[in-house]
């Protein structure tokens, strides 16, 4: 299962892996190992696709589809949840704001798609 939920809600037992996907560390949350995550900021949206969604909000399909072009051209980060999907069962993807754009239900999408 992939699941998104909030970086600062509680670690709960059926979270599985955890990953956050941002650009920069949440603003509150404590950094170090004892964070129960990893952190995968390369997953998120580049700053030239965030720019470009900046630009024209209404496209979101086209947002979607160069989206999903950046997660195909980073297998090593998409394989690495891959991998934790197969051993843990649960992914759970850490979010804060993404700006209305459901970046993380894209991701989640490609990563149900992959991981099945």
């Amino acid at each position: 299962m992939i699941r998104t939920k909030s970086a600062y809600e509680p670690r709960s037992a059926d979270d599985g892996y955890r990953v956050l996907i941002e650009p920069v560390w949440p603003r509150g949350l404590p950094k170090g190992k004892n964070t129960g995550c990893d952190w995968m900021k390369s997953l998120y949206p580049s700053m030239n696709l965030r720019d470009w969604m900046r630009r024209n909000p209404r496209k979101f399909d086209s947002f979607r589809g160069k989206y999903l072009a950046e997660l195909s051209r980073n297998e090593a980060a998409v394989e690495k949840l891959r991998k934790m999907h197969k051993q843990d069962g649960t992914v759970t993807l850490l979010t804060v704001e993404d700006g209305g754009w459901d970046i993380y239900g894209v991701l989640a999408q490609y990563l149900s798609a992959t991981c099945e």
